[in-house]
């Protein structure tokens, strides 16, 4: 039993908080029969999944950089929009340091060319090319999220060939 002493409001929140908690772990969880089921077009490679970028979209970052400071945000919340096929990452070229540790991605996505050519410059985002490291794009901090999302369409569209 209850004691008079919980205000009533009180526990409508704790059984709200319960029911909310239940819910997001069985939707986090999921059946096992969905996990077992995998997208055919992932397991194929498929370009249209993302796994098989046409544009990396390479933020040329340095912390102290004005226009990276100034860009920043505005491409955080580009990033949550980005069409299927571009591929962001970020070089950080602050210091020695961080632009040793940003050879390895460099590597990875196969656009050392690209971080060779730009490892002194930032306060820019490269649009390149996957395929053959050129240049399809820039996005700089001039640009509004809208000219940015419109920019790299532009990019993706004369990759595909559009």
């Amino acid at each position: 039993m209850i004691k008079k002493c919980c205000p009533s409001w009180l526990l409508l929140l704790l059984a709200a908080a319960a029911f909310t908690f239940s819910a997001t772990v069985l939707t986090a969880c999921g059946d096992d029969a969905e996990e077992d089921q995998q997208d055919p077009a992932a397991e194929n490679g498929d370009p249209a999944t993302g796994d098989d970028p046409k544009v990396f979209a390479i933020a040329m970052h340095k912390d102290n950089c004005p226009a990276c400071l100034q860009m920043g945000p505005i491409w955080e919340s580009v990033m949550g929009d980005l069409p299927d096929g571009v591929k962001p990452v970020k070089f950080d070229l602050t210091d020695d340091e961080t632009r040793a540790t940003t050879q390895s991605p460099a590597e990875e996505h196969n656009v050392m060319s690209v971080f060779d050519e730009h490892k002194n410059a930032s306060g820019y985002i490269l649009l390149i090319h996957a395929s053959d490291n050129s240049e399809v794009g820039r996005l700089t901090h001039e640009m509004d999220a809208e000219a940015m999302k419109q920019s790299v369409n532009e990019a993706l569209e004369t990759v595909r060939g559009g």
